[in-house]
């Protein structure tokens, strides 16, 4: 629902529904992150999701909208933090790439 509070679980479950559940629950989940901006939920679900192995394209992709619904309508200051933030909170080099190519979406270099 929209404006609930999200946990960890709640996010780190979502790509593991079945298609049909995953599809009416994944919009409402990236409006709340836009929203709402849980930070520490998405941390710990993005770490416990990536520190599983498990890199299908679902996970990564899963991933990917996280952080950028995360970085979504940030200015460039509190986007900076955030991304240094939660650089040095996981050394893993695939939450740090995803995380960088989220940054890099929502934030183009404006030359």
């Amino acid at each position: 629902y929209l404006g609930c509070e999200i946990t960890s679980d709640h996010i780190f479950k979502i790509p593991f529904l079945d298609a049909t559940t995953k599809k009416q629950v994944l919009p409402v989940l990236v409006e709340n992150i836009e929203r709402f901006k849980p930070v520490s939920a998405v941390e710990e679900a993005t770490i416990r999701l990536i520190d599983g192995r498990i890199f299908t394209p679902d996970i990564t992709n899963f991933v990917l909208s996280i952080f950028i619904a995360l970085f979504k309508d940030m200015e460039y200051v509190q986007a900076i933090r955030l991304k240094v933030h939660l650089l040095r909170s996981h050394s893993n080099e695939m939450y740090r790439q995803l995380l960088e190519d989220a940054y890099k979406i929502t934030h183009p270099l404006i030359l």
